[in-house]
């Protein structure tokens, strides 16, 4: 092989391992901002619904957040409370 050939190749296998690095972090950061925007949007709902339960003077577990927690566990099939401090 001569040297123009072989630098071709060079430059092209760096031109893919950048191609590729570049790729796998844009789709790292997204995987962590979707981990961080899951945990915010879980602090959210479970701080708000012991919020408005005590602002309304709901009692925890009324029907409205007993109907939620059922679907929260239909779609993903994780059992949540969303109110921890309840006995329940």
């Amino acid at each position: 092989m001569n040297n123009t050939v072989r630098q071709m190749l060079i430059d092209l296998t760096n031109e893919f391992k950048d191609m590729f690095s570049t790729v796998y972090k844009m789709n790292f950061k997204g995987i962590v901002t979707k981990i961080l925007m899951v945990i915010v949007a879980s602090g959210c709902i479970f701080w708000g619904c012991q919020y408005f339960n005590s602002y309304f003077g709901l009692d925890d577990d009324n029907i409205l957040e007993e109907a939620i927690e059922n679907k929260l566990k239909d779609t993903t099939g994780l059992d949540v409370d969303l109110t921890p401090d309840s006995p329940e």
